[in-house]
């Protein structure tokens, strides 16, 4: 698997976190920016994925990804959303092989 590295925003509370998103053959990776209040870095690994989905800033913007874990939703903003989304569907397929 091609890894993929962009810039993203990810919505924590009421704050979109801005900073890169990594993805590889071992999950997600978001390392935020050190100008922003919540400068914690996120791993999802590729085993916990359960499913992504197209999602929309404010209801009307179509820029963002929903992915979800058994127990978790992330919502991040992506730049080259149709590439994140393909990357993170063939992640989650060669998962489940």
């Amino acid at each position: 698997m091609e890894n993929l590295k962009v810039k993203a925003n990810l919505q924590r509370g009421t704050e979109y976190v801005g900073g890169h998103l990594t993805i590889d053959d071992k999950g997600l990776y978001f390392h935020p920016h050190a100008l922003n209040v919540q400068t914690e870095d996120l791993f999802v690994a590729a085993d916990l994925l359960v499913s992504v989905d197209k999602g929309m800033t404010l209801g009307i913007v179509p820029n963002g990804v929903k992915v979800r874990t058994s127990t978790d939703e992330f919502f991040f903003v992506v730049s080259k959303r149709k590439n994140v989304l393909k990357t993170i569907t063939d992640l989650i397929a060669s998962v489940k092989k």
